[in-house]
């Protein structure tokens, strides 16, 4: 599916099922903006890839990738519209039962909003996180690389995660930003989370964002 150059306002999110791409015609010509605090954009739950569009959200959540093992979102941008609330999302993964979504998030562009990883929403399932193996170096966990992720008014976390997520973050860019990976104790009725991988990225604070 092409979405050609210009600019809309949804007012919903969109629900995709279907393993299909989805292409603009590149971040800064094909721009889709939320309506309103708490619009979604895209529900992912399958093995859809989505590229070349400029995502504008306000606080809430951009993507929802609910399944799905194999999807990919590439040469993005996210950029949170209103400056005062940090309860911004630009992708949340998080499975509503128990399976964990993975894929690949790359050559994207993050400004005042983040990336947070879960296996699920279901104490069962985050269990059952920590009953399988860590499986490092496979395909079972979210990677993000080469993206961007740059904070100018309030500094946050530019990736975060709990519930059993597994992720690995690789040749990023964090300007005004950092990385964080909850455990238990964030909540005693949740579990953590389960893996992360950390390596060859960039870090850099101008002083600017005080957080």
């Amino acid at each position: 599916v092409y979405i050609p150059p210009g600019s809309c306002t949804w007012g919903s999110a969109i629900s995709i099922n279907k393993k299909i791409t989805i292409q603009g015609a590149g971040f800064d010509r094909t721009i889709i903006s939320a309506s309103a605090k708490g619009v979604g954009l895209l529900t992912l739950s399958t093995n859809a890839r989505i590229t070349s569009i400029g995502f504008r959200m306000y606080a809430g959540i951009g993507i929802l990738i609910q399944d799905g093992q194999g999807w990919r979102i590439d040469n993005c941008s996210f950029t949170r519209i209103d400056p005062v609330d940090l309860s911004a999302y630009a992708i949340l993964i998080r499975n509503p039962s128990t399976r964990h979504p993975y894929g690949l998030l790359d050559n994207n562009t993050f400004v005042n909003t983040r990336v947070q990883t879960e296996r699920c929403a279901n104490l069962t399932g985050m269990v059952d996180a920590f009953n399988n193996d860590i499986a490092f170096g496979t395909v079972e966990a979210v990677y993000m690389e080469d993206n961007s992720f740059t904070f100018t008014i309030n500094n946050n976390n530019g990736s975060d995660s709990n519930r059993g997520g597994r992720w690995v973050a690789r040749f990023n860019t964090y300007i005004n930003t950092e990385i964080m990976a909850h455990g238990i104790g964030a909540n005693p009725k949740t579990r953590g989370t389960r893996s992360w991988e950390i390596y060859k990225n960039t870090f850099t604070s101008d002083g600017s964002v005080v957080g």
